[in-house]
């Protein structure tokens, strides 16, 4: 009965330091880093189908350049916005959204060329 109440008063908050998180000097505005949860993802999907560890490094750094953010920096501005729970719910929404998005354009890409190339029949 004690794991069950300890458990519940975790859950419920109890457990939790209410105050706001100090943000770190360096913090990435939500947009930016909404971006490179997006781009993180990309390389993360990339990876599962290539499993070139090399290259996904290569690209993060190509990804930290382009955004002129650094990997610490990306890092301590994740901690952060990962402490204000419904904030970061709405924050990883907005980016399934865009991954959706890019998704839905990518078949439609590819439904477009399917239909576009002459099948063998008519290429004879």
């Amino acid at each position: 009965m004690v794991p069950v109440l300890i458990a519940s008063f975790f859950i419920l908050g109890g457990g939790c330091d209410r105050s706001t998180p100090e943000p770190p000097e360096n913090l990435i505005t939500e947009d930016v880093y909404i971006d490179l949860v997006v781009e993180m993802q990309l390389i993360r999907v990339w990876h599962n189908t290539k499993g070139d560890s090399v290259n996904v490094d290569s690209l993060k750094q190509a990804v930290f350049l382009k955004y002129e953010v650094s990997e610490d920096q990306f890092i301590s501005s994740h901690t952060f916005y990962e402490q204000q729970i419904k904030a970061q719910k709405q924050r990883l929404s907005k980016a399934i959204e865009r991954l959706e998005a890019e998704l839905s354009q990518l078949e439609e890409q590819i439904n477009q060329a399917e239909e576009n190339t002459p099948t063998p029949q008519e290429m004879q």
